[in-house]
């Protein structure tokens, strides 16, 4: 394939994003300069030609053993990624884009070395990215017949048919073998949620229906926090004296006259509207959400107007991390998470944020999927340990030590004794809770020998993560000065990759017993 340049959208793109950095250079600007209207046309012009430029100067090549990406005016760049070293593929369509099989990738290889692993290919053909994965997974597959596969596999809106599949020519098998993996129909989405449990679980893929994502969007803290941010909103402009004046000119005599049921369903609309926001926000973000498993691969795709798929080759996923919230627990609902691997690059989004899995599944199910999807993983629930009373009152002694920085803070802020003894207790109820809902999910063990499970509890959320042995870059047994002096508990932190850095999981005040095993474990598969 010779080399192509990006789609002339990308050039769009790329000189509205300039734009808007050369806008707020200009407001900067304005302070200390006065230009004429025709320096201003200048600067927009030499704007315009260095887009031109750059965008002429980015081109890809697709090779039979390698991706290359030229980019660069001033300082030409060459990048060469073997597709062996492809580990993962990020996919973003704009609803805009779809008619004209366009989409923008990044690819990453894993690597740490800053902006220089990750390639990201803005407005390119959607068979590009079909073509990358297949190479991915077989480098000896002809270039020519995946391009011809893709292309036609890309021109479909629905999976392609056996009989469309059987159009291409009898010496383009392996462009058969390309459209087959990728067209196999998706199994019909099933409601988790629904009580009566009569449909059958596809453990190959998921589909999440709206109304599992409405409930993921009601039950999450953020409906909370949004509450008090627009409560405090409010207070604001009712100290300032709008809302104030607004309520006694409008609502004095119409409301207030009508009685507390008024006010009542006031507040109630309030809410409503905070939820409302929140659950309109969640499923347009995880819109048509559905997880697809093959050939040692997680593809993940979601959003209604911004599609973005995700390529993840399950050897370089980290962790597995199942998610149960107080709200969740009540309706035996978890939410599944990983951590994975990617580049150290200022444009991945996706680095910043734990990808999900699973945004809403009963708790039963959750085993059925993970165990067919990744290898290790534990087909039945972990059992469950006898919380310790140690454990629970060392965790609410932790926090009541930030009780008393908090209630100065209080005291000084309100200075109002009957309002700050209600905070003040109120903080007292939250901290001791969360000790000991943290205290009683603490615990770590093995399972089937391959697999670390920790659990740990933070801000009323349980949060149990699955490691496999070699995913493990250390593990160490660590204790403060009394706990060694006991010599009976101990912290147990395990190191693993994320994104481009590590991360430290730590089961905190575990008996020495079972830390020690752990670690003995670990020394022996090591």
């Amino acid at each position: 394939m010779k080399a192509k340049h990006l789609h002339p959208l990308t050039f769009i793109f790329d000189f509205y994003e300039q734009l808007k950095s050369v806008v707020a250079l200009g407001l900067a600007v304005l302070f200390f300069f006065h230009f004429t209207w025709w320096e201003w046309v200048l600067l927009f012009l030499a704007l315009l030609l260095w887009s031109l430029l750059s965008f002429w100067m980015k081109t890809y090549e697709l090779t039979e053993s390698e991706l290359i990406y030229r980019s660069g005016i001033l300082e030409r760049q060459v990048r060469h990624l073997p597709y062996h070293k492809i580990q993962n593929i990020h996919r973003k369509q704009w609803f805009f884009l779809q008619p004209f099989h366009l989409e923008d990738i990044a690819v990453d290889s894993g690597g740490k070395g800053a902006k220089n692993n990750q390639i990201s290919l803005l407005v390119v053909p959607t068979w590009v990215a079909l073509v990358l994965e297949q190479k991915r997974q077989d480098e000896t597959a002809k270039l020519a017949i995946l391009i011809e596969g893709a292309k036609i596999q890309a021109q479909k809106e629905e999976p392609a048919t056996q009989e469309q599949v059987e159009q291409v020519t009898d010496s383009d098998r392996q462009g058969q073998a390309f459209a087959s993996a990728h067209n196999q129909k998706t199994a019909d989405g099933k409601d988790i949620l629904r009580p009566n449990g009569s449909n059958r679980l596809a453990t190959d893929s998921f589909r999440a229906s709206i109304l599992s994502l409405i409930v993921y969007a009601v039950t999450t803290p953020e409906v909370i926090f949004q509450f008090f941010i627009f409560l405090g909103g409010f207070i604001h402009l009712d100290q300032q004296g709008i809302v104030s004046h607004w309520i006694e000119q409008e609502l004095t005599n119409h409301v207030l006259g009508l009685g507390a049921l008024v006010i009542a369903l006031l507040v109630v609309a309030f809410v409503f509207i905070v939820v409302a926001f929140n659950v309109l926000r969640t499923v347009i973000l995880y819109f048509g959400f559905e997880v697809h498993h093959d050939a040692g691969q997680l593809t993940i795709a979601r959003g209604l107007f911004e599609r973005q798929t995700m390529h993840l080759s399950i050897n370089r996923m980290q962790t597995v991390e199942v998610r149960q919230n107080v709200f969740r627990q009540l309706l035996g609902l978890v939410t599944v998470k990983t951590r994975i691997i990617t580049d150290e690059n200022g444009e991945d989004k996706v680095s910043k944020n734990v990808p999900t899995l699973i945004p809403m599944v009963k708790s039963g199910a959750v085993d059925q999927y993970l165990s067919r999807w990744l290898p290790d993983f534990p087909s039945r629930p972990i059992k469950k340990t006898d919380s310790s009373t140690y454990q629970i009152l060392t965790m609410i002694r932790n926090g009541l030590f930030w009780t008393l920085p908090i209630a100065t803070v209080l005291i000084y802020a309100f200075r109002r004794w009957p309002v700050v003894a209600l905070l003040v207790l109120i903080v007292l109820a939250f901290v001791v809770g969360t000790g000991w809902y943290k205290g009683q999910a603490t615990t770590a063990q093995v399972v089937n020998r391959q697999v670390l499970v920790l659990k740990t509890a933070k801000n009323y959320e349980t949060i149990t993560t699955y490691i496999a042995w070699d995913k493990i870059q250390s593990l160490s047994i660590k204790q403060s000065w009394w706990l060694a002096h006991q010599n009976r508990r101990a912290h147990l932190a395990v190191v693993v990759r994320t994104d481009a850095n590590t991360k430290v999981l730590t089961a905190r005040y575990l008996p020495m017993k079972e830390v020690q095993s752990i670690f003995d474990w670990y020394q022996s598969l090591s």
